[in-house]
């Protein structure tokens, strides 16, 4: 990127520590191509909410799509993209900070919290969470607390 014109959009997909987009990431990418982020390269997080065995289900049939773009420029691509592929039946679209879109994924580690907290019933609380459209039941259900596929890839 350091040597190139052209304009980049980099997006994180893998899983990563609350602030590792905004912070280690764009810091990285400014410091080793001399270029501003928002201005010179677009960078967003785009969280994948797949579940265990259901990856190409979930990707051609998604329910909503969250984006976390550093600015309004660097989220505007990704949207772009996502409207014209999904065009027949376009999921919901969030567009936020990538601290917000990066905590979206910690959805598994409130049953742990619940788990470690006194007097809290993991699944009375994930009843009620479950009830959002927007959460669902089916990334609540009883899993490893941090495992799946993706571990290896994205450790």
């Amino acid at each position: 990127m350091k040597n190139k014109s052209s304009y980049h959009l980099l997006v994180v997909r893998s899983m990563v520590p609350l602030g590792t987009t905004r912070g280690l990431v764009k810091g990285l990418l400014e410091s080793e191509s001399s270029k501003t982020c928002g201005s010179e390269f677009r960078l967003c997080f785009n969280p994948e909410f797949l579940r265990e065995g259901k990856a190409i289900e979930d990707t051609l049939n998604p329910d909503r799509i969250v984006i976390g773009a550093i600015n309004e420029r660097s989220g505007r691509l990704p949207m772009e993209f996502y409207r014209s592929f999904y065009s027949d039946k376009p999921p919901q679209t969030l567009n936020m900070n990538p601290v917000n879109a990066e905590l979206i994924k910690y959805a598994n580690m409130l049953a742990r919290l619940c788990e470690k907290l006194l007097g809290t019933d993991v699944n009375v609380v994930m009843e009620g969470i479950g009830l959002d459209k927007c959460i669902g039941k089916a990334f609540l259900g009883t899993r490893l607390g941090w495992g799946g596929s993706c571990l290896p890839n994205d450790t």
